[in-house]
């Protein structure tokens, strides 16, 4: 499945603030993930606060 996101934004806890194109809005738990592949990297705080704003298209 292809999503066209809009906004990525990080939060506090290991959280993420991510919105679709087509209006889909939520909260996405990375914590469960952080100990898995290439999610580990986001452990380091710096690296996870650098998600930002992201304009898709």
């Amino acid at each position: 499945m292809y999503w066209d996101v809009k906004v990525v934004k990080s939060l506090p806890d290991y959280c993420i603030y991510v919105e679709i194109e087509d209006g889909r809005k939520g909260i996405f738990d990375l914590k469960p993930y952080l100990d898995h592949g290439i999610f580990r990297e986001l452990k380091k705080p710096a690296y996870f606060n650098q998600v930002g704003t992201f304009s898709g298209r």
